[in-house]
């Protein structure tokens, strides 16, 4: 999970308390969250030193979003927020179409936005190659 430690480096509390809200989020777009997507939700929350309490907008998510604030944080979010939608091995259209507004709140191009989701697809691809590897241990 090496994008948290960017993503705790780079956001303040206030910070993390939104990116969790707007992971949650994305969660629920799709109107079901797997139970792949809640671990790994449950995991980025206690990397994140924040509990369960986290995930719901203390305010709406349009102010939310906004309290992520710098261009790599932004960008470290946005892969965090695309590899948890990944985290079942399917997007759902409802993720996505969440993600894309989150990025176009954030100002970001379409060109990052086209290589984040790239990059999202190329990790989940290697997460299920490593599962079978070690299904097929011997």
């Amino acid at each position: 999970m090496m994008g948290l430690v960017f993503l705790h480096r780079l956001l303040d509390r206030e910070a993390r308390q939104a990116f969790a809200a707007l992971a949650h989020r994305v969660l629920q777009s799709s109107g079901e969250i797997s139970a792949t997507e809640a671990r790994v939700l449950f995991v980025m929350l206690a990397e994140l030193e924040l509990d369960v309490s986290a995930l719901e907008a203390s305010e709406p998510i349009e102010r939310m979003v906004t309290r992520i604030r710098h261009p790599r944080a932004r960008m470290a979010a946005l892969l965090e927020l695309l590899r948890l939608a990944h985290a079942d091995g399917d997007i759902r259209p409802e993720e996505r179409e969440f993600i894309h507004w989150v990025a176009t709140a954030w100002g970001m191009r379409k060109r990052d936005l086209t290589r984040a989701e790239d990059w999202a697809r190329r990790h989940d691809g290697l997460v299920q190659q490593a599962v079978l590897m070690i299904d097929n241990a011997r």
